[in-house]
C-alpha cells in the first residue's frame, strides 16, 4: 500500500507493489537515502552532492547522482544487475522525490 497523498502528489506513479522501506521522518532525506548516503543531508539549499551545482531541477539531481556513479539509463525496466533511482518531478520541472527501485 502507498502511503497516504502520494497518489495526489504523483499520478503518473503506478506500483504493482509497495513496500516501504524508509518511513517519513524529520530525519529522513530522500536524496541522500537513494544514493546510499546515511550520514548526511542532501537538498536544493542545505548539502548536496560533492562538485555539483545545487539546484531544483532534475537536471540538478541527475549531475549530483551522475557524481556518485549513476548513469542515465535508456529506459524504467528493471534489470536483475543494476540498482534503479526514480525521480519525480513537478510540471516545473523541478524534482520533488527519489527512490531507490529494485
Amino acid at each position: 500500500m502507498m502511503p497516504e497523498g502520494w497518489a495526489v502528489r504523483f499520478p503518473n506513479l503506478t506500483v504493482d507493489e509497495f513496500t516501504e522501506e524508509s518511513p517519513a521522518t524529520r530525519r529522513y532525506n530522500c536524496i541522500a537515502f537513494a544514493a546510499g548516503i546515511e550520514d548526511a543531508w542532501y537538498d536544493s539549499e542545505l548539502g548536496w552532492f560533492d562538485d555539483t551545482p545545487q539546484g531544483r531541477t532534475i537536471g540538478h539531481l541527475i549531475d549530483g547522482f551522475e557524481s556518485v556513479g549513476y548513469v542515465v539509463c535508456e529506459d524504467g525496466q528493471l534489470e536483475d544487475d543494476h540498482e534503479k533511482i526514480a525521480l519525480y518531478a513537478n510540471d516545473d520541472g523541478e524534482w520533488e522525490h527519489t527512490q531507490r527501485v529494485n
